[in-house]
């Protein structure tokens, strides 16, 4: 059993992977800005061990994850983007490393990226704004910290499109709002566009399969992460059936109006890389096969997960047309 420092552990990824490694029979360290909101408490009974601390990129967050790491065997850490300090991102992630590098119990650290983040210079679009260009060179700068840190093992997960995104509400009015308020996905992608997508829920047990057997998956792991691939077309009808038999449709931005929006919508920006690329971002059957090998996990399909969030996607899309 080893014992894990799990950083973000009220965040969907970091949640996920708190519950995973508890559920294995693995300690946790759970850093949290409150102990006192729903999902800490839920944790804490669980059995984590609660550690409050503030944002990563703070002053004085060196000393608070020094603290944090101190006597765990791993870390997992997932970074976020800032929109208002686009250097954020990669002092905390500076923080994080250097902290569970300088921890003698330190061995194993895991962090989860984003697909198509080693090769994202070949993603059209990559520098299409300011926020686009720090998105990128974040994560990528943050990989290249982890694989230099000399870590006995080292794990870097990409995910694909999260299959929340749908379902969750804070993160559904963030990134499909048009969708809930007209019943409408207004995108670069068309129809036919093949996306791959993972459940949270999976990125957790992924890691957990990690920190329970890093020497199985070898020393230094960098590996896609996509759990099925369906069409722009599938999901939304599959969305719309569990939404109680609702028909959502695409709109597809001409190709023009794209490339006018990309700077000043993330979102935009992100999904024209996605469509641009292929595979380096979503996957492809290939993939997908050999991530479910390399972990030897089932993972869930969209339908499936929307069958485990039913009663919320209803609700969310309840005035959806």
């Amino acid at each position: 059993m080893v014992k894990v420092l799990v950083l973000g552990a009220t965040g969907k990824q970091g949640g996920a992977t708190a519950r995973a490694l508890l559920s294995l029979g693995h300690g946790v360290r759970a850093w949290v800005r409150d102990a006192s909101a729903a999902a800490a408490v839920a944790l804490a009974a669980q059995g984590a061990e609660l550690f409050v601390g503030g944002g990563w990129e703070a002053a004085g967050a060196p000393a608070e994850l020094a603290r944090a790491a101190a006597g765990v065997d791993g870390v997992f850490f997932v970074s976020a983007p800032s929109f208002t300090d686009l250097g954020a991102e990669r002092r905390g992630a500076a923080h994080v490393v250097a902290a569970a590098r300088a921890s003698p119990s330190v061995r194993h650290f895991v962090y989860s990226s984003v697909g198509g983040v080693d090769r994202y210079e070949e993603l059209a679009g990559w520098d299409a704004s300011a926020f686009s260009t720090a998105y990128w060179v974040s994560k990528a700068e943050t990989e290249a910290l982890v694989r230099g840190a000399g870590f006995d093992y080292y794990t870097i997960l990409r995910p694909a499109e999260f299959m929340s995104n749908y379902t969750d509400a804070a993160s559904a009015r963030f990134q499909v709002a048009g969708l809930l308020a007209t019943g409408t996905l207004r995108t670069p992608m068309p129809a036919d566009f093949v996306a791959g997508l993972v459940d949270p829920a999976d990125i957790g047990r992924a890691a957990a399969a990690a920190f329970a057997d890093p020497a199985r998956l070898g020393r230094a792991l960098e590996t896609p992460l996509v759990a099925e691939l369906r069409t722009v077309a599938r999901i939304l009808a599959d969305l719309g059936a569990a939404a109680g038999g609702k028909t959502f449709r695409v709109s597809t931005y001409a190709p023009d109006e794209a490339r006018a929006r990309a700077p000043g919508d993330p979102f935009v920006a992100g999904q024209l890389a996605r469509l641009n690329a292929g595979r380096l971002v979503d996957g492809d059957d290939a993939i997908v096969a050999q991530v479910r090998e390399r972990f030897g996990l089932t993972f869930r399909s969209f339908p499936e997960h929307l069958a485990a969030h039913r009663d919320e996607v209803v609700e969310l899309y309840k005035d959806a047309p």
